[in-house]
């Protein structure tokens, strides 16, 4: 519904509109954009929740621990996680193009607890 919202459907996001400020920098310039209030696409939400938990059990909540636990949380998680992350992201722009629908019983199937394993080093 709100997609359908012509003053929704017409606004850029502000790095599309920084980019066209600047003649020519268009191709010079290469953006992913990902589709607006889908944070189960974008893979990088899914680090910030790994490292989110991490900092939540590695923290004392003082302020000093916080400074402490943040850091350590953005290193915890691993690269294998990561790249899990962003195929699986991958996988359900997939199927929404296919036009699976988001909660059905085909998309639960098809996205429900599938493992990438990635060869090499996990950090």
């Amino acid at each position: 519904m709100l997609a359908s919202q012509p003053d929704f459907a017409t606004q850029e996001c502000e790095i599309e509109e920084e980019i066209r400020r600047y003649p020519g920098s268009e191709g010079r310039h290469v953006v992913m954009y990902y589709p607006k209030f889908h944070c189960e696409l974008n893979h990088i939400e899914y680090f910030w929740c790994h490292s989110k938990r991490h900092a939540r059990e590695n923290c004392d909540y003082s302020i000093d621990g916080l400074r402490r636990a943040v850091p350590l949380a953005l290193e915890s998680v691993k690269n294998s996680t990561i790249a899990g992350n962003y195929v699986s992201c991958m996988r359900k722009m997939e199927l929404y193009r296919r036009g699976v629908q988001y909660g059905t019983a085909e998309w639960t199937k098809l996205t429900s607890h599938q493992k990438v394993y990635v060869r090499g080093e996990d950090r």
